[in-house]
């Protein structure tokens, strides 16, 4: 998955991308910059993503994170978008990425859709966790709370 923020993140948003990409194996995070929704589109074809997660602000702060599905002929806007209520870091994403991955809570199944992960082998213990409830998302990666999110599911 290609994880990018809007074009100026402020401090919490670049904390959101960071810890979803610590969180969510084989994933990698850029800043947008300049380039347009095309160019982060074709920037995942080419590193052949299926996935595009963007993080997007207004008024300084995070509002949404939305999820795109890429392929060779196009892309869609996924459902449900996340529209993010309140936002706390507690903890910075290290360098080192996660490759097990293991998403419980009772919209799991709504955010395991938008990932587009695999689930963990019968044994593997998970070296990050994505708790994903009905108003709250809170991510840990290698035992630390990284981030905790308030969030509604819209669409």
């Amino acid at each position: 998955m290609l994880i990018t923020t809007g074009r100026n993140p402020d401090a919490i948003s670049r904390a959101i991308a960071q810890a979803l990409g610590a969180a969510i194996p084989r994933s990698i995070v850029e800043g947008r910059g300049r380039r347009t929704l095309s160019g982060i589109i074709s920037k995942a074809r080419k590193k052949r993503f299926p996935r595009v997660c963007t993080i997007y602000k207004v008024e300084g702060k995070p509002c949404a994170i939305s999820f795109l599905s890429v392929d060779e002929k196009g892309w869609k806007r996924l459902s449900p978008q996340l529209q993010i209520t309140s936002a706390k870091a507690f903890a910075k994403a290290g360098r080192e990425q996660s490759s097990c991955l293991e998403i419980s809570g009772t919209k799991a199944s709504a955010l395991k859709q938008l990932l587009s992960v695999m689930e963990n082998e019968e044994g593997d213990e998970p070296e990050s966790k994505i708790t994903a409830g009905a108003s709250k998302i809170t991510i840990h990666v290698h035992g630390k709370r990284l981030i905790e999110l308030g969030v509604k599911y819209e669409g």
